[in-house]
């Protein structure tokens, strides 16, 4: 977590996968970053509670089907129902555990985790905003490859 009145050279404006990204690359090439989110957790709309969530439930629905079906194969499972409270706490786990391994990436690469209610302002060098327009100058390469834990 930042300081407050700390310096970046970079401040990245969202916490979902173009922002976690870009944060990343800047790390990456040696920039001081604050990757700047208004949620606790990184992993946006698609990792919090869109793209990975749906597909979770999505996979519990075709293990099931799956399950349905093999007695046609010769595989019977009498009893088989869904516990909803269980499949929702599933879920609940798998969002939890890819969020903290974005969060791990974060520490990994020093970069600085700032969480700000709407409407406080921070202030920086250079600022990437998410679904802005592509910088167009040409970056510097980084001078190591990233290690992943």
């Amino acid at each position: 977590m930042a300081n407050r009145g700390e310096a970046f050279s970079v401040a990245v404006i969202g916490g979902g996968p173009g922002g976690y990204a870009a944060a990343f690359h800047a790390a990456d090439l040696g920039l001081k970053v604050a990757l700047i989110n208004d949620e606790d957790r990184l992993g946006g709309v698609c990792l919090l509670r869109g793209c990975i969530p749906s597909k979770a439930m999505i996979t519990a629905a075709e293990t099931y089907d799956q399950v349905r079906q093999a007695e046609q194969m010769g595989i019977v499972a009498s009893g088989v129902k869904v516990d909803f409270a269980r499949l929702a706490a599933w879920r609940d786990r798998v969002v939890a555990e890819l969020a903290q391994g974005v969060e791990a990436l974060c520490r990994g690469r020093g970069i600085d985790r700032v969480t700000v209610p709407s409407g406080r302002s921070i202030s920086s060098d250079f600022a990437v905003l998410k679904r802005a327009r592509p910088v167009t100058r040409s970056m510097p390469r980084p001078r190591h490859k990233a290690s992943t834990p």
